[in-house]
């Protein structure tokens, strides 16, 4: 899924489980901030003046998603402590936990994402069971700040649980797909399959989807536009593991993505209701029917806003959203999102920076890293060695941008480290 969907629709959805504008804008903007988390390392802070800087905190984070020019390009990419946890969440085979795997056993199996899995509903409930001793009340309780982005982390794996379904966040031939075409849709396949541009991008984009098809990266976008129907085929010899899609007897398999993100937003409904409620008991095979006048809107924009850039459908959604088009009044709010802008991150690091505490950032080589890192994504962190002026309130230890990192760090152990040994499942 995509901004359009884990900023906007999350948000539409919070309201209808009754939070409040403020409330919901942290779910969403967490939501979507896990696909533009790309930044981990070291954050050094400076003290005093910036000719003379004092050695000042430092905050160590992690990153949920990786720089990629295309879905298929960086072979960085295969990080299980990125795709797992936080895009292709394991399903253990559609297995409950009494089942679980023996070493000798096929592996891959277990590491297929499907929709809403017996792991994808522990992840959520240990999300709510977080709640335990917050004061839910209190909007300026960095406790409860916090445990609202990781609600919106959660919600962003268990929305790409739908999306997601029938890949594996590890680089196997079991990716691979092939005749791979829009049905009743004006979308251009040619156009779609060919977005990459230039001879290094499309040599390495071939590399990758021919010898280390990773997650969706061989469908490219197709599974993350709501509008679109679609369909594909799956090698024979994988082709039985494809058991939650209706497959024809030619091993086409067929996908509607507005219903598929339709099951999703009732499940997120649910999920979000029983967070609300401080109810980790919550029977999750079993959705809470949203209200149909959110159901039937959302639907309606999946398939009216059908421009293949992300940007553009979350532009529209903004806008009917800040003119109260759902059942809920805005009464003066305003939601916006912008990847470039990152409001959380510029808001709290920010000022001058130096290189290496102490010495002048040199112009010329920082200008130069930010051009490598157009190129080596991975190898290049612009931030490793840049010092920020650590603010003189001490906001930094209750911004949103420091709640949301200890949120997907807190995350990322749940699911590696206590639920995924529940399953015998060893991948972090």
């Amino acid at each position: 899924m995509q901004i359009d969907f884990h900023h906007a629709v999350t948000y539409v959805i919070a309201r209808a489980a009754e939070f409040n504008h403020q409330e919901a804008e942290i779910i969403a903007y967490s939501a979507q901030y896990v696909d533009d988390a790309t930044s981990s390392g070291l954050v050094q802070f400076y003290l005093g003046d910036i000719d003379k800087p004092q050695l000042g905190p430092t905050y160590t984070r992690i990153s949920s998603a990786h720089k990629m020019l295309d879905y298929r390009n960086n072979n960085a990419l295969a990080n299980s402590r990125v795709w797992l946890p936080f895009h292709f969440l394991p399903s253990n085979d559609g297995y409950q936990q009494d089942n679980t795997w023996q070493a000798g056993e096929p592996f891959l199996p277990r590491l297929i994402c499907r929709p809403n899995s017996p792991i994808a509903q522990l992840m959520v409930k240990s999300c709510i069971q977080s709640l335990n001793n917050v004061d839910s009340s209190n909007l300026n309780s960095i406790a409860y700040r916090k445990t609202l982005s990781r609600l919106g982390i959660s919600m962003h794996v268990y929305a790409d649980t739908w999306a997601h379904q029938d890949f594996a966040g590890v680089a196997h031939q079991f990716n691979e797909l092939s005749d791979i075409k829009s049905v009743d849709s004006d979308l251009d396949d040619e156009h779609v399959k060919n977005r990459t541009s230039g001879w290094w991008n499309k040599l390495k984009s071939k590399v990758a989807g021919d010898f280390m098809p990773l997650g969706h990266g061989p469908a490219l976008t197709y599974p993350d536009l709501p509008f679109l129907t679609w369909t594909y085929q799956r090698p024979e010899k994988w082709r039985s593991y494809s058991r939650n899609l209706p497959v024809s007897s030619e091993g086409y398999i067929t996908r509607n993505n507005a219903e598929l993100f339709i099951d999703a937003a009732q499940h997120m409904y649910t999920a979000m209701s029983a967070f609300r409620q401080g109810n980790s008991a919550v029977d999750l095979t079993e959705p809470k029917q949203m209200p149909d006048e959110y159901t039937e809107k959302i639907r309606a924009s999946f398939l009216e806003y059908t421009n293949t850039k992300a940007s553009e459908r979350h532009k529209e959604w903004e806008r009917q959203i800040n003119n109260n088009y759902f059942p809920f009044n805005m009464a003066g709010d305003k939601l916006h999102y912008d990847p470039e802008e990152k409001q959380w991150k510029s808001a709290i690091l920010k000022g001058e920076r130096v290189s290496n505490l102490g010495s002048p950032l040199n112009t010329i080589w920082h200008a130069s890293k930010k051009v490598l890192s157009g190129l080596l994504p991975e190898a290049i962190q612009l931030e490793y060695n840049v010092a920020y002026r650590y603010p003189d309130d001490n906001a930094f230890l209750e911004s949103q941008w420091k709640l949301f990192h200890d949120a997907l760090m807190e995350h990322r152990y749940s699911v590696c480290h206590d639920i995924f040994p529940k399953f015998n499942i060893c991948a972090s």
